[in-house]
This record gives structure tokens, C-alpha cells and sequence, in this order.
């Protein structure tokens, strides 16, 4: 009998022992995953990138809005971003006049004819190749969109982020230039008309191209709201050097995922003429406060100087890498032959690896799975029947998160009154509490599933290997589809292959911490970039979170 009591406490105090570290890792996660989203505090220092100071060029340029329409406010913009480049003695500079364009004005309802200027400057290097850095000073007029009409916007964070980075880091290089020549230049395009039709970085390409024949690399820099980080959302294809040129930026924030799906979105910026035009570059953007985007809203009182020092954090350091290193000096240093996949895991660390790598990731996951299945197959430790089972329970949870995330968004979007669309609702009230509270919910959700399993008698290893089946069907999907995706299923999966093989709770707490990250990191991002419209995507991750969560929580608790 004491044996038998024995066995009981030693059980209870495994799994009170496993709960305690399940929470830990829970709350470490979470904890890594808020410093790894938060922007840096500003700075003020003479000899680095200052948000103080550039935040000094905002208070000029958003003083009022400056769209293509307001002929004489937009003036003032080109004639203060001229001024300012005057004052660099390193800095050569002009004002060019491109053909003119015909735009329609969404508030007059009338097509009218606007000038194209433009505002170029350089400093050279001595390799005689640069980098391109560009940024419209226009701001966004009167517009409807979505069915929805705004009345204009002041330009604080798009682009005045973009401008007053460029000019800081102008600022920059002119004293380094000084006292050093640069191996690299670096070339500043400030162009006009983005926001009615590209009409600057598209004369550029096509009317001023030979002043393009020394750049090899190309960074945009743009804003999608006005606080919060400053993601690197694009690419051009094969990425494989641009990414491993990226990983020095002081603190890269970027998802190979983002960049696969930004593909099929129909959103341009000032980079869709450069990338028509066969350049490789990068571009930047923040997502947070999309509400503020394109309205009266995007002004000087909701500008954040430290989302402006998370754009000096990754794109100065860029800049003196390409401006000292003669690996950069040739045309082609960046033309790849592959695609890398890539993804922020803690703050200043980017993961990346060749696509190669992520095909024989995705082999030895797939040749793992079957391995462990044959070996408990033979040892009657499982039965595939229920094996698959588990599978079809966990995609029915998946699409239930989904409908439920759809309905609910529907629903909400109705009672608030804001017309349901599955790209675009950043103005319903309360919109992240919403997400959070029913992504707990569909976590919790994938906790009742397990429970659901043990009452249809499969066991902890049948539903923990239908989760992990499920994880390489979708990491399959995605790497025929969004390859840069992959990493959101393969990782997870080699996690849940090691947890059947290795009974160590270390390496539990190890796969819930880094899995928990990102998927936190990818479920805060989607909203972002989606806003609430698409709640039923942001719970498919989570449930596909959960799918991972709700067995690994189980095998730490040792159910």
C-alpha cells in the first residue's frame, strides 16, 4: 500500500513540476517575444543615429499636408528638404523635373495634370557603386478606399519617418565622410506622387535610369501606421546575399513568410518600379496603428520617436556595413542563385538558411515521422487507424478556429459598424483585446481536444503523432506554395519528432519556449498586417499553435 501512495506523490509531484515549468517557459516566452516587438528607446548621441534629431525634420515636414494637391505645402517640403542637404558640405544634390502625369483627384472627382519632381543626392565612394536609398515626401490626400473615404493625412510617418531617417543618415555619412572616403556610395532618392501613382520612383526607373547604373542594391522605406517595429516586408527574388546583407542591421525584425505573402497582395510602394525594373533591394515598413493610415491622424501627435529609432537601429547599420566592405563593391554582390527563409526569433537575432537547407529539413522530418511510426507500429505502441484519427480531430479544430474567427469578425465588425472585409478593418474598437482573449480561447480549445482524444481511447503518443503528421502536411503545403513559410511547421516538427525520442524536460521546455515565440511573433504581426478582417487567418495560426501547444504541455506535465 505505501508503494502504491508512493508512486501516487511521486506522479502528483512530476506533474505539479511539469506545470510549474510549463508557466516559466510560458512566460519567458512571452516576456522575449514583447521585448523582441518593442522599438528602442530614442537616442541623442552626436555620433549615432538620433531620433531626437530626426524627429526635428518631422516637426517641419508635418507641420500641415502636403499631398500632390496642395501645390504650395508641398513646395515648402522641397524646398526645406533642399536646404537641408545644402548643409552638408560632402552631400552633391539636385532637383529634377520629370514629364508631368495625370492622376485623379478623389476629391474633386476630376483627372488633372501634376508635375513629377524629384530630389536626388549622393555621396560617392570611391568603387564607383552605391547603394539607393528612397522615400517619398508626399503625403496622402483625399482618398477612398475599401469604401472608405479619409480626409487626407499630414505625412508624420508616411512617409516623414522615411525622409527624416535619410536625412539623418545623410548626416551621418557627411561627417564620416570628412575623415574617411566611403568604398561604397550611397545615393538618396526623395521622390513625389507615390501615394496617387508612383509617379516619382516610376520616373526614376524610366526616365532617369542612367543615374541608376552604379546601384546595386535598393532600400525603400516606407510606413503602414505609425508606431510600433520596422518590419523588412520585401524582397526580390532569389534573396539569398540580400538576406545575409540584412542580417547586419542592428536589429533585424523580418519573416520570410511576410515576404512570400506580401507576393500576392495588391499593395505597391516606391519599390514595385525598382523591383519591375530588375533592381534588388529591400523594403521596410511599420504596421502598428494602421487606424492612423491615410488619415488626419498620421500627424506630429502620434508620431513615436522611438519606432523612428528602431528605423535608424536597422537601416544605419546597413549603410556602414555597405560603405566599408569592397565584398559590396561589385555590380552583381547581391544577385543569388536561391532564396533564403528567415525569421526574428529574439531581439536582434535573425535565423536564416538556404532553401536547400529547408528542403532536406523538411525530408528528414517527413523520413523521421515515418521511421518512429514504423518502429511503434511493430512494438503495437500505436495503431495507425488512430493515429489518424488524431489527425482528422486536430484539422477540425483548425477549421473551426477558422469559422469561428470569420463569424466573429463578421459579427463584430457588424455591431460596431464597420463593414466586413477579410484585408481591411483597423477601426474596430478594442481590436487586439478581441484577438487576444479568442486566441486564449482557441488555445485553451486545443487542450479540450486532447481531452476529447483520450475519451475516443487514443493515446498521448497517437494524438502527439497526429499533431506532428499535421505540422509536415502543412510544412509540404507552404514549400510548395509560401517556402517561406516553412520554418513555422518544420521547427515545431523536429521538436515533437525529439520529444518521442528523447524523454528530456529540458528539451520540452526548450521547443514549447522557441515554438511559443513564434508563433506569438507571427500572430501579432498577421493581425498588424490584416488587420481585424482577418481574424479567421489569425486563429488558424493559433490553432495550428495550439496543435503543437496542447501535446507538448501534456508531455511536460508527463499525462
Amino acid at each position: 500500500m505505501s508503494n502504491k501512495v508512493t508512486k501516487t506523490e511521486k506522479s502528483r509531484l512530476k506533474t505539479f513540476v511539469g506545470l510549474i515549468v510549463l508557466c516559466c517557459t510560458l512566460v519567458a516566452a512571452l516576456i522575449l517575444s514583447i521585448l523582441t516587438i518593442s522599438s528602442p528607446s530614442p537616442e541623442n548621441k552626436s555620433d549615432q543615429f538620433s531620433a531626437e534629431r530626426a524627429f526635428s525634420h518631422l516637426e517641419v515636414i508635418a507641420q500641415k499636408q502636403h499631398s500632390v494637391f496642395d501645390f504650395d505645402e508641398i513646395e515648402d517640403v522641397r524646398i526645406y528638404l533642399g536646404e537641408t542637404i545644402d548643409t552638408f558640405e560632402h552631400v552633391s544634390w539636385a532637383r529634377i523635373k520629370h514629364s508631368p502625369i495625370e492622376v485623379y483627384n478623389h476629391k474633386t472627382r476630376e483627372r488633372e495634370t501634376i508635375d513629377i519632381d524629384n530630389i536626388y543626392a549622393v555621396i560617392p565612394g570611391t568603387s564607383g557603386t552605391s547603394m539607393l536609398i528612397v522615400a517619398h515626401y508626399d503625403s496622402c490626400p483625399y482618398k477612398e478606399k475599401y469604401g472608405v473615404a479619409t480626409e487626407g493625412a499630414y505625412g508624420a510617418a508616411d512617409d516623414g519617418y522615411g525622409l527624416a531617417t535619410m536625412l539623418e543618415v545623410m548626416r551621418l555619412l557627411n561627417d564620416y565622410a570628412k575623415e574617411h572616403k566611403l568604398v561604397n556610395g550611397v545615393k538618396f532618392a526623395f521622390t513625389d506622387a507615390e501615394e496617387v501613382a508612383l509617379g516619382g520612383a516610376t520616373a526614376l526607373v524610366k526616365e532617369f535610369s542612367y543615374w541608376l547604373k552604379d546601384v546595386n542594391i535598393v532600400i525603400n522605406l516606407e510606413a503602414r501606421g505609425n508606431k510600433g517595429p520596422l518590419y523588412m516586408f520585401q524582397t526580390n527574388d532569389q534573396n539569398a546575399k540580400l538576406i545575409d546583407f540584412y542580417s547586419h542591421s542592428g536589429l533585424p525584425f523580418s519573416f520570410s513568410v511576410a515576404a512570400d505573402v506580401y507576393k500576392y497582395l495588391p499593395n505597391d510602394t516606391d519599390f514595385t518600379p525598382f523591383l519591375k525594373g530588375g533592381y534588388t533591394g529591400l523594403n521596410f515598413s511599420t504596421l502598428n496603428s494602421l487606424r492612423n493610415y491615410h488619415t488626419p491622424n498620421d500627424n506630429l501627435d502620434n508620431a513615436c520617436k522611438a519606432t523612428l529609432q528602431f528605423y535608424g537601429k536597422q537601416i544605419y547599420p546597413l549603410v556602414t556595413e555597405y560603405i566599408s566592405k569592397d565584398r559590396y563593391s561589385a555590380p552583381d554582390s547581391f544577385v543569388s542563385k536561391g532564396n533564403a527563409v528567415f525569421f526574428t526569433l529574439l531581439p536582434g537575432l535573425l535565423i536564416s538558411y538556404s532553401q536547400t537547407l529547408s528542403w532536406i529539413l523538411t525530408a528528414i522530418v517527413a523520413i523521421g515521422l515515418i521511421a518512429i511510426a514504423f518502429i511503434a507500429i511493430r512494438k503495437k505502441a500505436i495503431s495507425i487507424k488512430k493515429v489518424l484519427l488524431a489527425l482528422c480531430i486536430w484539422t477540425g479544430y483548425l477549421l473551426s478556429a477558422a469559422i469561428f474567427g470569420l463569424l466573429m469578425a463578421m459579427l463584430i465588425g457588424s455591431l460596431t459598424g464597420n463593414k466586413f472585409n477579410l484585408m481591411y478593418m483597423p477601426h474596430v474598437p478594442f481590436d487586439l483585446g478581441f484577438v487576444i482573449i479568442f486566441s486564449m480561447l482557441i488555445l485553451v480549445a486545443g487542450l479540450l481536444v486532447t481531452k476529447l482524444l483520450k475519451k475516443l481511447k487514443c493515446s498521448f503518443w497517437e494524438m502527439f503523432s497526429g499533431a506532428t503528421l499535421l505540422m509536415i502536411i502543412f510544412n509540404f503545403v507552404f514549400a510548395f506554395l509560401l517556402h517561406g513559410g516553412t520554418y513555422l511547421f518544420v521547427w515545431p516538427a523536429i521538436f515533437m519528432l525529439g520529444m518521442m525520442t528523447i524523454r528530456l524536460d529540458t528539451l520540452h521546455a526548450f521547443a514549447i519556449l522557441v515554438t511559443s515565440i513564434m508563433y506569438i511573433l507571427l500572430i501579432y504581426s498577421l493581425f498588424l498586417a490584416l488587420s481585424f478582417g482577418a481574424l479567421a487567418i489569425v486563429l488558424l495560426f493559433t490553432a495550428l499553435f495550439g496543435c503543437v501547444l496542447a501535446p507538448c504541455c501534456l508531455s511536460l506535465m508527463k499525462k
